[in-house]
């Protein structure tokens, strides 16, 4: 769901005033949301890399360090009734997507949610709980992969990887090979 709070002008100084003036705190967004930040040790190591963490800066000796930031988001839990919204655009998404799918053919769906944070926080569980099981309506969909790019260009920053989760109920079920390369147990190569 997208943040449902304007974030102008006057709160993005009162925030930068906020982290100047402490190390760590918590600022409220909206009636459900929060910035928090905190001081990352800093560590010098012997090898030759620096990198950044969660869990620190550990730079190289001699290494010179500029101001910088991690950002890590987590949606807040949801009510019952925006989760029930999530589900209705997930089914209004797939009914859409069928049409476009050849039919007795095994299809796999890729995404990229609008809500990435959506992918870490309960989107196969979604799918597990509330939309495999009705094999009568979504049996034609072999599984769902989903996309997750890549968060930046720096070192530090995510890579961009996929996710399956294959359908338990599908007529045309993933093929083993399917299964064992979103595994990591085979590789394929074009010749």
């Amino acid at each position: 769901m997208p943040l449902q709070h304007v974030i102008d002008a006057d709160l993005i100084t009162d925030l930068l005033s906020k982290m100047e003036a402490s190390q760590s705190g918590v600022y409220p967004v909206g009636s459900t949301g929060r910035i928090e930040w905190k001081a990352l040790p800093i560590s010098i190591v012997q090898d030759s890399m620096s990198s950044l963490s969660p869990e620190g800066i550990f730079l190289s000796p001699g290494a010179i360090i500029d101001p910088g930031c991690i950002i890590q988001r987590k949606i807040a839990p949801v009510s019952k009734e925006k989760y029930e919204r999530i589900i209705n655009s997930i089914r209004y998404t797939l009914g859409r997507k069928h049409k476009q799918f050849p039919r007795d053919m095994a299809s796999v769906l890729i995404m990229r949610l609008a809500q990435p944070q959506l992918a870490h926080n309960g989107f196969f569980e979604i799918m597990h709980n509330r939309i495999w099981p009705n094999n009568k309506v979504y049996d034609w969909l072999t599984g769902i992969c989903l996309l997750n790019p890549r968060q930046g260009f720096r070192p530090s920053d995510a890579m961009d990887h996929i996710t399956f989760s294959a359908n338990p109920k599908a007529r045309n079920k993933a093929s083993p090979s399917l299964m064992a390369l979103f595994k990591g147990t085979e590789q394929f190569h074009l010749p």
